[in-house]
């Protein structure tokens, strides 16, 4: 197997195991712009980038959160089954 197709094979293996993810960051990707055309249809642009700071900041503190809840649920799990 050549380079190309192994990098190729984990890239579509990345993809099938983590399409929910995906998924996510390309739906910030369409609230973000559908915001933008929102707050500039109503002539509101100028809080455009302060409610981008405020939204990122928010997913931000989520998935710093979400990733140590996740390291804490492993660590009991892994307690309570007795591995080191």
């Amino acid at each position: 197997m050549n380079k190309l197709m192994w990098i190729l094979e984990r890239f579509s293996e990345d993809i099938i195991n983590n399409w929910r993810g995906i998924t996510v960051y390309v739906a910030m990707v369409i609230i973000i712009l559908v915001l933008g055309k929102v707050l500039k249809f109503y002539g509101l642009l100028v809080f455009y980038l302060p409610a981008i700071i405020i939204f990122v900041g928010f997913y931000g503190i989520y998935k710093w959160y979400d990733v140590d809840y996740k390291i804490q649920q492993k660590q009991i799990i892994n307690k309570l089954k007795g591995d080191k």
